[in-house]
């Protein structure tokens, strides 16, 4: 059931809800951020501003509305970086690595 789960993660899907996690297309969102005139995309064409994500984000170059939840430094089950995804419409909690549901305190 945790590969499983691990793979609905992977293809951010809620393993328990069914929501989908896509945030939407990066660029699409630099390019309406720079047509409401927010400055740092001012005076850049579409084609700079994609060579930016390609530089500085991965693919598939799309945001994620899933919330990474790193433990403190002290918690017993430190790991340094994203341990959980908690689904932003169920609140459920998945471990990173197993793919499992778990409650964290």
């Amino acid at each position: 059931m945790s590969k499983d789960n691990l793979q609905l993660i992977k293809d951010r899907t809620c393993p328990k809800c069914g929501s989908n996690w896509d945030g939407g297309s990066i660029l699409e969102t630099f390019i309406e951020q720079r047509n409401s005139g927010v400055k740092v995309w001012q005076g850049m064409s579409d084609e700079q501003i994609e060579a930016h994500i390609k530089e500085y984000y991965s693919p598939p170059y799309r945001w994620g509305r899933e919330i990474g939840i790193e433990l403190a430094w002290d918690h017993p089950q430190h790991y340094d970086g994203v341990s959980f995804w908690q689904c932003p419409d169920c609140q459920t909690t998945f471990n990173r690595f197993k793919g499992n549901e778990e409650k964290i305190l």
